[in-house]
């Protein structure tokens, strides 16, 4: 799936920086569009490689 190859680079990211929230992550990632990290991140979170909790209007994520 199409999703794998950002997973990478959004798991590094999570890393480095635990609990994240998602509104923030996109201007942190220049080099993924609004729309890849939304689409990885979901599909991520279903596989179980990333934790994504509602938090206000957007989700906290971590690595899992």
């Amino acid at each position: 799936p199409e999703y794998r190859k950002y997973q990478k680079i959004l798991v590094a990211y999570l890393s480095q920086n635990p609990s994240c929230i998602q509104s923030t992550i996109y201007e942190k990632i220049p080099e993924l569009t609004r729309d890849q990290i939304s689409y990885c991140l979901y599909f991520s979170d279903k596989e179980g490689k990333i934790g994504r909790v509602k938090k206000g209007r957007s989700y906290e994520l971590t690595v899992r």
